[in-house]
């Protein structure tokens, strides 16, 4: 009877664990219809080309004359992070809300390996393809160390850090 009930419960556990596996296992959604549900509007969204397969998605924003904030979000976040901060400051000055690689609707290539110091550089990348120089960066959690080690590797691109 012992060896019964174990062999139940283990043809239950293959039939449940392949259950699971077929149900969570489905393709990736394509990135226009991601882009149609949770981009922003086409003035505001940008995809910028870094090279090598790598393309950042960004929210811009704001007074275009004003200072520039860059909002960077934290580990499995995305740009929608910052929504309300946004805002609330898209009024006096020009928001950047950037997607790090491997959130939100920035794009990697196969096999794109993110690191503290390489999330730093790609929003060294990002500043410099927007035309920005200097910029108060905002960074929550992981964020925040991304936007700490901005600050080290790229001084002169960081006005202040919150």
């Amino acid at each position: 009877m012992k060896k019964i009930l174990i062999g139940i419960a283990i043809v239950l556990v293959i039939v449940v664990g392949a259950a699971g596996f077929a149900m969570l296992h489905r393709p990736d959604i394509p990135y226009a219809e991601l882009d149609k549900k949770y981009g922003y509007p086409a003035d505001e969204t940008k995809l910028i080309d870094l090279g090598d397969g790598l393309m950042a998605h960004v929210r811009v924003t704001g007074d275009a004359n004003g200072p520039d904030v860059v909002l960077i979000h934290g580990y499995t976040a995305s740009v929608h992070t910052w929504d309300a901060l946004t805002d609330r400051l898209k009024g006096e000055y020009r928001v950047i809300a950037v997607d790090l690689p491997g959130h939100g609707l920035a794009r990697t290539p196969n096999g794109y390996k993110g690191t503290i110091e390489g999330f730093a550089d790609y929003v060294d990348a990002v500043m410099g393809k927007l035309g920005v120089a200097r910029a108060t960066v905002v960074g929550s959690s992981m964020g925040g160390h991304t936007a700490w080690q901005l600050a080290l590797r790229h001084p002169g691109r960081v006005e202040g850090l919150v």
